[in-house]
């Protein structure tokens, strides 16, 4: 594992996987490889995992849900994946 992502794991930061839905599971696969590396699980926030806020109300579009998301977990490192059209 490189140095920088063991560092990150250990020191307990937060990260956010972006894309596309249609790469969903593309993503699970990459959380699911950061949590074997060390990586807790509430650590890796993937946006389609988080259904409703902490007041079990829905978002009202997705930039009210990235900007709750980003004031309640604080990520710190964003990680994007997309493809070509």
């Amino acid at each position: 594992m490189p140095k920088s992502i063991s560092r990150m794991s250990k020191g307990g930061i937060i990260l956010m996987l972006l894309g596309s839905s249609k790469h969903l599971s593309f993503r699970k696969q990459i959380k699911r490889q950061l949590i074997t590396t060390g990586f807790k699980k509430r650590n890796v926030i993937i946006m389609e995992e988080i259904i409703k806020n902490e007041k079990n109300i829905d978002y009202g579009s997705l930039d009210d849900k990235f900007e709750w998301i980003v004031k309640n977990y604080n990520p710190r490192f964003f990680s994007q994946y997309f493809t070509r059209m």
